[in-house]
């Protein structure tokens, strides 16, 4: 999930400002840790990028845009055998 900065309440915006600044933030419930928000190391990406695989010089196996047979379909709307 990507979320724009710009979007976020001025304190979660305040929670990130102390969090580049070196703290790290923990979320708890009824006193129990529940989350962590902690600075991005510089090497973290993107999980998907696009054109990443056409720079690689890769291509999709042409079978990957046909369609999905019945029971793959079926798989895919959470119906089992």
């Amino acid at each position: 999930m990507l979320i724009e900065i710009n979007e976020l309440p001025q304190q979660a915006r305040d929670w990130l400002h102390r969090v580049q600044a070196g703290e790290e933030v923990l979320f708890v419930q009824s006193g129990k840790p529940i989350a962590t928000l902690s600075a991005a190391s510089p090497t973290d990406k993107l999980k998907r990028q696009a054109g990443r695989l056409a720079k690689t010089g890769r291509r999709l196996d042409p079978a990957f845009f046909e369609p999905l047979n019945d029971k793959e379909l079926a798989l895919w709307h959470g119906e089992h055998e």
